[in-house]
């Protein structure tokens, strides 16, 4: 939906969700556990599944949500007006990219999505604040270690 590109006076542009969700690829490329985890999301297309692999949805949201962060980190300059509601945004997408559920759930999939998410950001908040430090995340992925779920 908003690999869509933007075009004003001849010059073609990303949006910002769009920049966040390409950085997030590479981020997950070094980050064997993650991509395991989004790879083996997808195999998740029944409630059922879902409900079985319940215990590892927490670690895989706090994933996502850190990888996002990092990833609008290490192309902040390449950001206009970088807003919040984008970086969640570009999580929403990349957890919808991710699940397929059955075509009578993916009218909801994108809304409930945004709440689990919100929801894991506010609880980060509550153990971090608002200013999330993320050298720990940035040393471990730039040393190739796979800690992009590890506690901020």
């Amino acid at each position: 939906m908003d690999r869509v590109y933007q075009q004003q006076k001849g010059i073609i542009k990303m949006s910002n969700v769009a920049k966040i969700k390409d950085e997030v690829e590479k981020i997950v490329g070094n980050a064997k556990a993650l991509k395991a985890s989004m790879d083996e999301l997808e195999e998740w297309n029944s409630i059922e599944e879902i409900i079985k692999n319940f215990k590892g949805i927490g670690k895989f949201i706090t994933g996502v949500v850190m990888a996002v962060e990092v990833a609008a980190d290490h192309i902040k300059a390449d950001l206009e007006d970088l807003k919040s509601e984008e970086k969640l945004e570009a999580a929403v997408q990349i957890l919808d990219d991710k699940v397929k559920l059955p075509w009578y759930l993916e009218v909801i999939d994108g809304p409930t999505f945004k709440l689990v998410l919100s929801f894991a950001v506010f609880f980060l908040n509550g153990m971090q604040g608002n200013s999330w430090d993320l050298s720990q995340v940035k040393k471990a992925l730039d040393e190739g270690l796979d800690k992009i779920g590890m506690q901020i």
